[in-house]
């Protein structure tokens, strides 16, 4: 597209040959926090210098916006020339967002969209919108400002009357003066030099970020920079006053968070992966595998593909979205009991060689009390592989009993399982019991949801809380993943919920922004086995947190030593190929073929992941630094449709992730990476 640029760039091959010359002489990266030096002595090209004065042109990128190693190289560019200006306490980037509140401020209508929607994939935010011409207005937002912990706008100097802009500058600065300390404020110039003479009214910010242009890739990678998916190491080619003289610039970290890209930024071929992807995906919905799909791949910390695919039903009503929220089924195992588990591993409160009835009296004098959680966790403990509860609750002629179910909530019946149903508060009870009398079978690989029905009260007995409240507190919110959740009708509009079965034996109805699972459901739709629902942005997250062996946000959240251990194959010896929770390749999948094979045939030992019956797979490969996601709703409207597995559209789709890396496995050095 078209990039409006202030820049002494008088022709794309000057722009691009540049870019080129600035990559062959960088050298060297400062640390976090350093002030960095002038680089004049660097023979370095200055991609933005405002040094030549010329008439604003538009420059036509769209011959290499064809080219993806271009368009990768432009991105690469444009993220180094970031230059932070002011940064105190260390601001940027952002952390501890699990205690955020963040308004966004739009400044006299002018809107950056790419820059607000990048920063809403990292953290929720209220968007606030002021006409600073208004006094009133002012005033307004001054005082709800002040219950914000962290307000964040874009400003930029393209007013045609450059009094309405230092005006604006001006009334900027009376609202930043008169905000409490607490709120702490960080600001995006998106513009030339010149824009940042008036240093008075960005000098009451607590960070500044000067992009120098105002397009898609700058807006994109200012949002990033902030929340730590890339770091500054920009500086100025321009002194603007005595604080920021030529080659002032504020080096910050980076790779802490999820970044955005295109393929060639992560070593992959965009041709291969879009191509292979679109034509896998289009063959499911063309057999009518799944009415709709959604896909994320991420390399090296960098998200480069994320599309959908077709609709949420097989009416074609309403498109898939990238905001919307899939049942994760049982990839809830390992994003929600398995993360409670790890975490408290790392706290040292839960060992898995210890046995069950240590952590549950419940189950000390059962069957069960005696079984090791290493061998639960690797399901050879023997459990039953799944008890259909709600059978129990039905009586001959299909209906309901109405002891145990009624259509109207009230406090004998306040667990919802799907629409106008409820369930009897003390049914849970049975369920356990159900569990506790199961028979056990021999050591052998079974896979079993029971395990991660009564993990969940370990949870509980050693957090001292209600165990998804821990999950969600210490790990989801400390990521930013706001939108990963139990029971989401109770947040989110039905739009943004993708639905799954009609169920036609038990609870008669549509199942729409309920769970899918029926023990799930009976448990008041939250469960350790079954139950979450995420979008595949904030369940990225995860996996990345998975990938990077705990560590998220420039904090160890879980233990690495934890994260290597669980991710392990515990027990091959017993042709087990599971690890804690987790599932692993096939013991011998990398000497079969792609049709055997599994998940793929690339896939290495050390990769792990898990499916979900609703149509839902992750997977991460910690040594080509792959995180896979795939979402849909393959049960819609029957979970008589196995073509996802038939065709294997899981599998051949992260096949051909791996085909399109087009670098050594070998992990790179990023420039951002904190030492």
């Amino acid at each position: 597209m078209p990039i409006e640029s202030s820049a002494p760039f008088r022709s794309l091959r000057s722009f691009l040959c540049a870019a080129i010359l600035t990559i062959t002489s960088l050298s060297g990266v400062p640390a976090a926090g350093q002030v960095i030096p002038d680089v004049s002595n660097m023979h370095r090209v200055d991609l933005f210098s405002d040094s030549l004065q010329a008439e604003e042109e538009t420059i036509n990128l769209q011959d290499a916006e064809d080219n993806p190693s271009t368009k990768a190289l432009l991105r690469d560019q444009f993220a180094k020339s970031l230059t932070v200006l002011i940064n105190k306490d260390n601001i940027i980037p952002v952390r501890s967002l699990q205690d955020l509140k963040i308004a966004i401020v739009e400044l006299n209508g002018k809107k950056f969209p790419v820059y607000q929607d990048r920063l809403l994939d990292y953290h929720p935010a209220d968007t606030l919108r002021v006409n600073t011409d208004d006094e009133q207005q002012i005033s307004e937002i001054t005082a709800a400002l002040s219950a914000y912990d962290l307000v964040i706008t874009g400003i930029s100097d393209s007013f045609p009357d450059k009094e309405i802009y230092y005006r604006m500058l001006t009334r900027l600065w009376c609202i930043l003066h008169n905000l409490p300390e607490s709120v702490k404020t960080i600001i995006t110039f998106f513009g030339n030099t010149a824009g940042l003479s008036n240093a008075d009214a960005f000098s009451k910010a607590d960070g500044l970020v000067f992009a120098y242009e105002n397009n898609d890739y700058t807006q994109d990678l200012s949002a990033q920079l902030i929340f730590g998916g890339i770091g500054a190491c920009g500086t100025l080619h321009l002194a603007i006053n005595k604080e920021w003289p030529e080659g002032f610039g504020i080096a910050t970290p980076g790779n802490l968070r999820v970044q955005y890209g295109l393929p060639e930024n992560a070593g992959l071929s965009s041709d291969i992966l879009n191509r292979k992807i679109d034509s896998i995906a289009t063959i499911g919905l063309e057999a009518k595998a799944y009415p709709g799909c959604e896909i994320m791949v991420a390399r090296k910390g960098i998200i480069v593909f994320h599309k959908t695919y077709g609709f949420q039903t097989y009416d074609e009503k309403i498109p898939v979205r990238k905001d919307d929220l899939y049942d994760l089924a049982s990839v809830t195992k390992v994003s929600s009991t398995l993360a409670g588990l790890m975490l408290l591993d790392s706290e040292g409160k839960f060992s898995v060689d210890k046995k069950l009835g240590e952590y549950l009296p419940y189950f000390r004098r059962t069957n069960k009390g005696d079984l090791l959680m290493k061998d639960l966790l690797t399901h050879q403990a023997g459990l039953t592989a799944w008890i259909p509860f709600w059978k129990k609750t039905v009586k001959p002629d299909s209906s309901l009993k109405r002891q145990i179910f009624s259509y109207e909530y009230s406090e004998k019946y306040p667990l919802k399982v799907a629409n106008d149903l409820y369930i009897n508060k003390n049914y849970r009870k049975k369920i356990f019991r159900d569990i506790k009398k199961s028979p056990l079978g021999e050591k052998k690989y079974v896979y079993s949801d029971l395990t991660f029905i009564i993990s969940t009260g370990i949870i509980d007995n050693l957090s001292g809380e209600k165990w998804y409240d821990y999950v969600t507190r210490n790990v989801y919110h400390k990521l930013g993943a706001f939108d990963i959740c139990f029971n989401p009708y109770l947040k989110y509009p039905l739009r943004r919920i993708v639905p799954t079965e009609y169920d036609s034996l038990f609870r008669r109805q549509l199942l729409h922004g309920t769970v899918h699972d029926e023990g799930a459901a009976m448990l008041g739709g939250i469960s350790g086995h079954a139950g979450l629902f995420a979008t595949a942005n904030d369940l990225m997250k995860l996996m990345e947190l998975f990938r990077r062996m705990g560590e998220y946000g420039g904090e160890e959240i879980i233990s690495a030593k934890v994260l290597e251990e669980y991710t392990r194959v515990q027990f091959p010896e017993n042709d087990n190929r599971r690890a804690l929770g987790f599932d692993k390749p096939y013991l011998d999948s990398q000497v079969l073929e792609q049709a055997e094979a599994y998940p793929a045939k690339s896939a290495t030992p050390q990769s792990f992941g898990h499916s979900g019956y609703t149509g839902t797979f992750v997977w991460i490969d910690p040594v080509y630094e792959i995180s896979y996601i795939f979402l849909s709703n393959r049960v819609n409207p029957t979970r008589n449709n196995n073509l996802l597995s038939d065709l294997r559209i899981r599998s051949y789709i992260l096949q051909a992730v791996y085909d399109s890396v087009n670098d050594t496995r070998q992990t790179t050095h990023d420039p951002w990476q904190e030492e």
